[in-house]
């Protein structure tokens, strides 16, 4: 088996994870976009948006959350870097 502890995508601008039912994120944890703008999680069951980080996505401008479970700390948290859409 091999184990993958890193993967970089560094032309990587936009990224739609949707309609999967996921319910966290934590795969992208491992995962580097340094060049990510836009990021799609809309129709999914995610409640929290941990491991992701804005000092690892210095250029992440939107995030789409519509229709999942997220907490008005989850919100917060990232609304004052992004622009956040979630209905």
């Amino acid at each position: 088996m091999v184990k993958v502890s890193h993967i970089s995508f560094p032309n990587l601008k936009t990224l739609t994870i949707a309609n999967l039912e996921i319910n966290n994120v934590e795969v992208l944890g491992w995962m580097d976009f340094p060049n990510l703008e836009t990021l799609s999680l809309s129709h999914n069951s995610i409640t929290s948006l941990k491991p992701l980080s804005k000092a690892s996505h210095p250029k992440l401008q939107n995030i789409y959350l519509e229709n999942n479970h997220f907490s008005y700390n989850e919100q917060d948290k990232w609304q004052n870097r992004t622009k956040m859409n979630q209905t």
